[in-house]
């Protein structure tokens, strides 16, 4: 592919606004993630990113509500939140561990990374037992992104995003029992 075909297969999503470039964003990373991520932008900016993750999460949450959540307003909120929350703390790891091992990046590179693959995958990901399978194939785009866009290497890149996972499992295994514990004390005392 020539330099001016990868110029204008990235210039579309990141300089296109609303529908249009979330569909455009959409296309590119699912299909040319390669071609997506190398030409990466320096400073992407967090707006077009954010847009792309805040569409990506409404649709995942409406999906998700009507059909397995019970119309739940909670439960909405809590995915929504969930959906929005978990690429820029994914980000936050990634960057950490990146910034020790590699050297210096800029989050907001990393953060739009992760939005555009987590966001990607909100498509698929609501859909039962199809779940698991997004979130190795979001892995998989977050190694691509992170070899292509800023030319880590595929190794190191690996290592990166299987240390963040492992990061995030033993931080969420750490707060579950405290979570419970709170459930315990702000339930009231049916039994007494």
């Amino acid at each position: 592919m020539s330099t001016m075909n990868i110029q204008s297969a990235m210039s579309t999503p990141m300089t296109d606004s609303g529908l249009p470039g979330h569909y455009s964003a959409l296309v590119n990373v699912l299909k040319k993630p390669h071609v997506f991520f190398a030409d990466f932008p320096e400073q992407p900016g967090y707006s077009r990113p954010l847009t792309f993750l805040l569409f990506s999460a409404m649709f995942y949450t409406a999906v998700s509500v009507m059909y397995f959540l019970g119309n739940s307003i909670p439960l909405a909120i809590a995915v929504f939140v969930n959906a929005l929350v978990m690429p820029f703390i994914l980000a936050a790891v990634s960057w950490a561990l990146l910034t020790m091992t590699t050297g210096r990046y800029a989050f907001e590179r990393i953060f739009s990374m992760y939005a555009y693959a987590s966001g990607a995958l909100m498509l698929f990901s609501w859909i039962p037992m199809v779940g698991f399978i997004c979130e190795l194939w979001k892995a998989g785009l977050m190694v691509c992104a992170l070899a292509k866009g800023l030319k880590t290497g595929w190794g190191r890149s690996l290592v990166i995003v299987v240390a963040t996972f492992i990061i995030i499992m033993l931080l969420i295994w750490s707060i579950l029992p405290v979570v419970a514990e709170l459930r315990v004390l702000i339930r009231p005392n049916i039994a007494g």
